[in-house]
């Protein structure tokens, strides 16, 4: 029987990881999956497509944001975003308005899951998912997964279609 190693908070919160940023769950350090090239490229797709919004609608995007979703729960998201005003602290505690996730070849579907919900128990109101290996667009409610032609946010006109987050340069 595996047995694991717990880590504090504090320790935690101190550590520099080699690799992507990994989680943190009741005190077991979680890793996510690796980002590979398709990641990377829709990761910047959408940090680039959000960045007018900045000013036009308050939206603020960052990637790799580590965010605590609950006391004992941090959790790296993607690219999240918050609405009106930059989040407080090194570590935000207030539920982003947005996160996405762009899914690795590698990651878990039950590790995400949980993780999916855990932004929506924290408040989060819109949670949203790329697959780079589909070319497809999920949209997370109510404990599911809802495939999506785009992801919108109407009040501000903001419509971001699959071809657009995973476009490459030489496309």
């Amino acid at each position: 029987m595996a047995t694991k190693t717990l880590v504090s908070e504090e320790e935690f919160l101190a550590t520099d990881f080699e690799g992507p940023e990994p989680d943190y769950v009741d005190g077991e350090v979680v890793e996510r999956g690796m980002p590979n090239l398709d990641h990377s490229n829709a990761q910047e797709n959408l940090l680039f497509l959000l960045r007018p919004f900045r000013s036009r609608a308050r939206l603020f995007a960052w990637p790799e944001l580590r965010i605590r979703t609950r006391p004992g729960h941090y959790r790296t998201g993607d690219i999240v975003v918050y609405l009106g005003n930059e989040p407080e602290g090194p570590v935000p505690h207030q539920a982003p308005f947005a996160v996405i996730e762009i899914l690795s070849p590698d990651d878990k579907f039950a590790i995400v899951m949980a993780k999916l919900s855990e932004y929506r128990d924290m408040g989060v109101a819109h949670v949203w998912i790329v697959d780079p290996g589909t070319g497809s667009l999920s949209v997370h409610d109510n404990g599911s997964l809802i495939r999506a032609e785009a992801f919108e946010l109407p009040e501000f006109g903001l419509r971001l279609t699959a071809g657009q987050i995973l476009s490459r340069a030489s496309d």
